[in-house]
């Protein structure tokens, strides 16, 4: 019962906290022209690594003190984008607010400006001076308008929709280098006085559709996940058993739920083989995880993993692996099918075909291919009675781990001198199955490529035989 609440709770707090699941950008950001200028926009947006809802069609663009004269289809890729063009026809202040309201988070970006009536000034007659005052009164129209700053009119907007190609639900990547890749090619007015141009102008603003609160910005859950794993390194090392349940918690919540499992760890190994750029995060991320495992071991999925977080908190009727040890000793290579099966695949096709049916990504954003739900519900059925079943079995990221922790420096480790032989770590203790005990030794054996670190083996010895060393 303990169990089903925690899950409900996770479940319940994905639906309700607003997730950014798409970044805005529109160029120019800022604009000064004269009354029947025209000028060209450029909107670009990029999926974060949660799955956005809204198809891109259903964009929408406000004007004010302007009229769109042409718009052309959205290009998809990396990050999709699209061009308008936009006539002012009244002086005065101007913007081009573009509108993304997402069930999962409202969205927008603006560009603002400021529209001048044009100066017309007569030809002065032969042997008569031009009128001193008139021009410097023109001049100093121009110079307030030019000093004044963009506000927001309040003028009326005039909401139009886009028309679009098929919804990208791919995998996403850095959006700075891939805009200024795209942006070489708009072609912007000539003689648009540009000014320096905010982070809240670039990407938007990311707000909840009831009160316009604004989301946590998706580059800094990258910095709170290199903080999550600075916690689980220090409670591993300082062996804060209690420290470790919260950790799991939050780490649904927040990498789970709601950033739609982002930053993906388990997805993320397959994108250094498609043969397109990989985002300058995904290999810092990958770096600290192979780092940290190489000194601690599987640290990571012991403490911080969504993914193991979930089947540990659905576990609740165990099922001793001992019972079927042929099935389960094999049953552990497959997580290295896996990986190289999707290797494979994610390298011939080009992009990484594996977070396409990711069933915890599906779980996460509440959306996904139909298969990718029949996986999970197995999974979820089988971690009623099996401890982390698609950690053990299935899971490329613990795969590549597995390979990384059998060299880590700190292992798990049995004293053949103090223990006693009372398996009470053999039973059911070992959410991945790592500890065995056969009649052919006296002290149980652990397996270092499975070992997760959650310390529960050595919490449960009684004589501190288990301890964790070099």
């Amino acid at each position: 019962m303990k169990n089903v609440i925690i899950l409900s709770t996770l479940i319940f707090s994905g639906l309700f906290i607003p997730v950014n699941s798409c970044i805005l950008k529109i160029e120019p950001a800022q604009f000064n022209k004269t009354v029947n200028d025209t000028v060209e926009f450029t909107v670009y947006r990029q999926q974060t690594c949660g799955r956005c809802l809204l198809p891109l069609e259903q964009t929408q663009i406000e004007i004010t003190n302007g009229t769109l004269l042409t718009k052309q289809p959205w290009t998809e890729g990396r990050a999709s984008s699209f061009t308008f063009s936009v006539k002012f026809e009244t002086a005065g202040d101007a913007s081009v607010q573009i509108i993304r309201n997402c069930p999962r988070g409202y969205i927008t970006a603006t560009s603002k400006g400021i529209i001048t009536a044009a100066v017309t000034q007569e030809t002065p007659r032969k042997n008569q001076a031009p009128d001193i005052s008139v021009v410097k009164q023109s001049l100093t129209t121009a110079t307030d308008a030019n000093n004044k700053q963009p506000a927001l009119s309040t003028h009326p907007a005039v909401a139009m929709s886009l028309s679009s190609a098929p919804h990208d639900i791919s995998n996403s990547q850095d959006l700075a280098p891939k805009v200024s890749t795209i942006s070489d090619t708009v072609s912007e007015t000539n003689d648009a006085t540009m000014s320096p141009i905010s982070s809240s102008q670039n990407s938007g603003t990311v707000a909840n559709n009831s009160n316009n609160t604004p989301g946590l910005p998706f580059a800094a859950l990258f910095y709170v996940w290199i903080l999550f794993l600075a916690l689980a390194v220090t409670g591993n090392i300082l062996h804060l058993s209690w420290l470790r349940k919260p950790l799991l918690f939050v780490s649904i919540v927040t990498f789970g739920f709601y950033s739609g499992g982002c930053p993906c760890s388990v997805g993320d190994i397959f994108n250094f083989v498609t043969g397109q750029p990989v985002k300058s995060s995904a290999v810092l991320l990958m770096s600290l995880l192979f780092i940290v495992t190489l000194i601690r071991g599987r640290v990571f999925c012991g403490w911080m993993c969504p993914i193991g977080a979930i089947q540990e908190f659905v576990y609740c009727k165990p099922v001793t692996h001992n019972r079927f040890p042929v099935i389960d000793k094999i049953g552990k290579y497959l997580k290295f099918v896996v990986l190289a099966a999707f290797l494979f695949v994610s390298w011939k096709a080009g992009q990484n075909i594996y977070c396409g049916i990711d069933p915890f990504k599906s779980l996460f954003n509440f959306s996904g291919a139909p298969v990718s739900f029949y996986i999970l519900s197995s999974l979820l059925l089988f971690s009623v009675f099996l401890s982390r079943p698609f950690c053990r079995y299935f899971c490329p990221l613990g795969a590549v781990l597995s390979l990384i922790s059998k060299f880590s420096i700190f292992k798990i480790r049995i004293s053949e001198t103090s223990c006693i032989s009372c398996k009470a770590c053999t039973k059911n203790i070992c959410p991945s199955g790592a500890i065995t005990f056969t009649n052919k030794k006296t002290t149980p054996a652990i397996d270092k490529k499975e070992c997760i670190q959650c310390g529960k083996c050595t919490d449960t010895c009684k004589v501190r035989a288990i301890t964790n060393c070099i």
